[in-house]
């Protein structure tokens, strides 16, 4: 049996996305990742009524939660080895609104940001991985997928 595929970036994005409104499905059949939107009449969403209707196709995508977010950021604060950056850092994480704060404390580094995005990418293919083998989902996490790839899948 082949190996279901799913886009890297959509995948990601659901992972990344608590509390937006959006709720994520990926569809075990297609290896697409399907948001239905919150604030959408049911009458206005195509998706839902998909979604309702063969829950056995689509598994609900569990975002990372704030706690484990705050960690990646604690983790990563403390690996920075400019002292004055570390301690920035730190201290927007010890303030209100810590989230908002890091990425404002960031804005003076770009070097140091751009590490923070790649930094954040590799946790999110992480905790992608280790959310497939925990829902028991064999797949491959592709960057884009191909018309060619999709015609095999279908035939």
């Amino acid at each position: 049996m082949r190996k279901l595929q799913i886009e890297v970036p959509p995948f990601l994005e659901a992972l990344d996305s608590g509390g937006l409104g959006i709720t994520y499905y990926l569809d075990l059949q297609a290896g697409a990742v399907i948001a239905v939107f919150d604030d959408v009449d049911d009458d206005e969403d195509e998706l839902r009524p998909a979604v309702d209707e063969a829950p056995e196709r689509y598994r609900y995508i569990d975002p990372v939660d704030s706690h484990e977010s705050y960690r990646w950021m604690e983790h990563f604060a403390h690996s920075i080895e400019e002292a004055e950056v570390r301690g920035r850092l730190l201290d927007a994480l010890d303030r209100q609104r810590p989230f908002r704060r890091f990425k404002d404390a960031l804005l003076s580094y770009p070097e140091v940001r751009e590490a923070w995005f790649r930094s954040r990418e590799e946790r999110l293919r992480a905790y992608a991985e280790e959310w497939l083998m925990a829902e028991e989902i064999e797949a491959e996490l592709v960057e884009t997928r191909t018309v060619e790839s999709d015609i095999n899948r279908s035939g």
